[in-house]
């Protein structure tokens, strides 16, 4: 929104009045990012004082003011509230409370700073809707609204901001503290059936509790439970998939996935039939948990059997040399865990030398 004003200011030996236009902003925000409202951008062509408005108001600031000095040249862009709170922490210019006298208030309201004794302030708000910064004990800054900036006491400013009623001091709120680091389970990644383990958790939260998967039966309590695998009922297989977890009220903080029981079924694929004296690649599709995968051939005759490319043990590298007679092999993939091992299987036709199949 675009605004025009009529600016009279007291110039401390008579009146100075100009035709400004501001824009309203939206985006000067607070460190909490809210957003700070009745804030203006000066659009139009700002002026410092004359030479001698400038000499008179050096004057009084240091004979009204008690040697206050100017840091900073008038300007329409900001004012006071502007500068104690948006400007000095590397803003754009901006005046803020143009229309209210309360629009600074919300870099407390929304607990960006937090109220405080003097000795611990970096910000001081007068009742006579003034801001400062406050630079030690002795001195502060401040913007006297579209004046200089000005190095002064607290207590030596325009009567118009109440410097002798009582102050209000604040400085930036802490940050909050980090969020608690997130609880975590350890413990094996395979459970052999019928078997139990124990499993340990960090950083749970008060009043917390342990959960687990249906195949899972927990005893003990506290950080470290232990947990053990239920036998289905009239041998119904409750291996694979098991989880546990921890939970708040209900609501689940973390989980830790691991396997019961040896690895599952699974199929292996490659050719079905090529000329002997060629290696292939055959592939053990597998998805569940396996600590090693052996190849082998049924017959082994002119087998020849080498490292996976790669270090991929769920590929196997096979050689055929020319047989006597065409030859069905079974080519078998053994995946093991601690818990047993399962094979999966292949068959191929190998012809008797190279280029009987065609």
């Amino acid at each position: 929104m675009k605004r025009i004003f009529i600016i009279v200011t007291f110039v401390l030996c008579g009146f100075y009045s100009g035709l400004a236009q501001y824009i309203e902003t939206f985006d000067v925000k607070t460190p909490n990012n809210s957003t700070v409202y009745d804030t203006y951008i000066f659009d139009g062509i700002d002026s410092d004082l004359s030479p001698s408005e400038m000499a008179d108001f050096l004057w009084r600031l240091k004979y009204w003011y008690d040697g206050a000095q100017m840091v900073g040249p008038a300007s329409f862009t900001y004012n006071c509230h502007g500068y104690a709170w948006h400007v000095c922490e590397g803003g754009f210019p901006a005046w803020i409370g143009y229309d209210t006298d309360t629009a600074h208030h919300r870099y407390w309201n929304d607990s960006s700073y937090i109220e405080v004794p003097p000795a611990e302030a970096t910000r001081i708000v007068y009742s006579g809707n003034h801001s400062a910064i406050r630079l030690d004990s002795v001195w502060c800054i401040s913007k006297w609204g579209a004046f200089p900036l000005v190095k002064h006491f607290p207590s030596s400013t325009f009567d118009l901001y109440d410097p002798t009623s009582p102050m209000r001091y604040f400085k930036r709120a802490p940050p909050p503290p980090p969020p608690p680091p997130p609880p975590s389970i350890s413990g094996t990644d395979i459970l052999c059936k019928s078997s139990s383990s124990s499993f340990s958790a960090t950083n749970m939260p008060l009043g917390s509790n342990w959960n687990c998967s249906d195949n899972l039966s927990i005893s003990g309590s506290g950080s470290t439970i232990t947990a053990t695998h239920i036998p289905g009922f009239l041998g119904l297989d409750t291996t694979g998939p098991a989880w546990l977890s921890i939970e708040l009220n209900s609501t689940e903080l973390c989980r830790y996935d691991f396997w019961v029981g040896p690895p599952k079924s699974f199929l292996v694929s490659g050719p079905t039939s090529q000329n002997a004296g060629s290696g292939f690649y055959f592939y053990a599709l597998i998805s569940t948990p396996y600590t090693s995968i052996g190849w082998s051939t049924v017959p082994t005759n002119g087998v020849s059997i080498f490292s996976s490319p790669g270090g991929d043990i769920t590929i196997g590298h096979i050689f055929f040399s020319e047989q006597s007679a065409f030859t069905t092999f079974q080519v078998k993939a053994t995946a093991s865990n601690k818990c047993g091992q399962v094979v999966g299987s292949h068959y191929i036709d190998i012809g008797r030398y190279a280029g009987d199949y065609k």
